[in-house]
């Protein structure tokens, strides 16, 4: 079962994707390919831990939920699990706390280094000062970095004393802090979601406070082994498999290929300008092509692919700022246009397919916003239902 994941060709049909032929679809060359080009590898003899049975076969559809970290993938998966009626439980909304407040203090104390690295540390008052010490002190403790795995066993210590709650406060209200937030948050890995709750740092500080269901699709936790959600849909049972993706997490990706009906691949428009987490060397827009590359030419190369193009509200944002010239070198649209823009990077994956373009499918996103996710999610399960019915005997 081992898998090659490679290039895809062209659009998909018509109705379904918006998207044309490109020019020269194998005009395919980026900024930052270096040494990192080849499509993502997959080895069947990878072994997996798993929560839920990918290969149970208790169902007429399975979609295999597939993109490279933070690409917002279990963000959207979230959205589905909400759209198809399966609320989190105020339990489940409970074991998130520690993973907001764990986002929280890393992102403030990954501000509070940038702080020092920029030689801007004592600006800061020598009250703040202190504050900033005691983040960046409790962000280096063993024992917090790993609350968050207690908390989702069902143990929880709490970190989030009154103390450093009042010196998040007091940075997060301080101009310096706020500047440097802006100008540099894509240098320093700040997760998407810090600006949201930077905003509501008063309720979640309370000691009652339980995570809304807002509070969790915009908080940053990594999927470890696999999760699932069922639903119906023209007499067809669904399951969604969501499969962390980490590099780390994606040798186990091999073990839920039986059987697929559909892969939904989703990729961050918005990480153009940015580099992967684990490997500052690589940026994450070439990160998420190669991998990609790898899935659409190799195991599932006859197999319907719907790639969503998410966080397309970030993406514009920087548009303002900068072009995704800084990714493609051979980008040479108008840098602030949406359009043109978000068009050439359906080029780029699309250009990738060796085989049958007529089962690749593209959406554009923004997973935390529950009506978007709600209307491409219906096109999604339309597209599947009716390749079933043209194609009855494949998976």
């Amino acid at each position: 079962m081992g898998a090659c994941f490679g290039k895809e060709g062209s659009s998909s049909n018509n109705n379904n994707n918006p998207t044309t032929k490109s020019s020269n679809p194998n005009n395919n060359s980026r900024a930052h390919n270096n040494n990192n080009s080849t499509p993502q590898q997959f080895d069947e003899n990878d072994a997996m831990e798993e929560n839920a049975n990918p290969n149970s076969g208790n169902y007429d559809v399975k979609l295999l939920l597939l993109g490279s970290g933070e690409s917002g993938k279990s963000t959207f998966f979230k959205q589905v699990r909400i759209i198809s009626q399966r609320p989190f439980s105020e339990i489940e909304r409970r074991r998130v706390k520690n993973t907001v407040h764990f986002n929280v203090v890393s992102s403030m104390a990954v501000m509070c280094q940038k702080l020092k690295d920029l030689n801007e540390h004592d600006q800061l008052s020598e009250e703040l000062q202190q504050c900033s010490e005691r983040v960046l002190a409790l962000s280096k403790n063993r024992s917090f970095m790993t609350s968050t795995n207690a908390a989702s066993k069902g143990g929880e210590r709490n970190f989030y004393t009154e103390e450093i709650a009042s010196d998040i406060e007091k940075l997060w209200n301080n101009e310096l802090v706020q500047r440097v937030f802006q100008t540099h948050r894509n240098q320093v890995h700040v997760f998407d979601g810090a600006e949201y709750f930077f905003a509501r740092l008063d309720r979640i500080r309370s000691a009652d406070y339980v995570p809304t269901e807002e509070d969790l699709l915009h908080c940053r936790q990594k999927t470890i082994g696999i999760v699932e959600v069922s639903f119906e849909f023209e007499g067809l049972k669904f399951s969604l498999f969501d499969v962390g993706g980490q590099r780390s997490e994606r040798k186990k990706w091999v073990n839920c290929f039986e059987g697929v009906s559909a892969v939904v691949y989703v990729s961050s428009l918005a990480d153009y300008d940015l580099k992967m987490y684990e490997d500052d060397s690589l940026n994450r827009m070439d990160d998420s092509l190669n991998v990609f590359e790898g899935l659409c030419n190799g195991y599932f190369k006859e197999t319907p692919i719907i790639i969503v193009l998410n966080k397309t509200d970030i993406f514009k944002k920087k548009l303002q700022v900068h072009g995704i010239d800084t990714c493609f070198s051979d980008y040479k649209g108008d840098k602030s246009s949406y359009d043109e823009s978000v068009q050439f990077i359906r080029q780029k994956f699309l250009a990738l397919n060796k085989f049958d373009e007529q089962r690749i499918w593209m959406h554009d996103c923004c997973a935390t916003s529950t009506e978007d996710v709600r209307l491409v999610f219906d096109k999604i399960k339309h597209q599947v239902a009716d390749w079933k019915k043209k194609h009855p005997h494949s998976k």
